[in-house]
């Protein structure tokens, strides 16, 4: 059977999170910048965690808000390559 939707190019990250495009680099720096905040406390949680739901909680945290910065960081750079 041949395979109808094509493989998603291999030489970029992909992050599964998108934002607005309306979004201004101001804004999206802004949002950038607390997720940065966020991230270093959920690190902290980490490190802090003494159950292991405590970890596993922590450790998914800072993997959602590092999709959500990865994304974030994407549109600031299309938005710095069309000025």
């Amino acid at each position: 059977m041949k395979k109808i939707v094509p493989d998603p190019p291999t030489d970029q990250p992909t992050f599964y999170v998108l934002t607005t495009p309306p979004l201004t680099r101001e804004q999206a720096i802004a949002r950038a910048t607390s997720l940065m905040h966020r991230l270093s406390k959920a690190g902290e949680e980490y490190l802090k965690a003494e159950t292991d739901e405590e970890i596993i909680f922590a450790l998914d945290t800072l993997e959602i808000l590092n999709e959500v910065l990865g994304g974030l960081i994407s549109h600031i750079k299309r938005l710095e390559s069309a000025s």
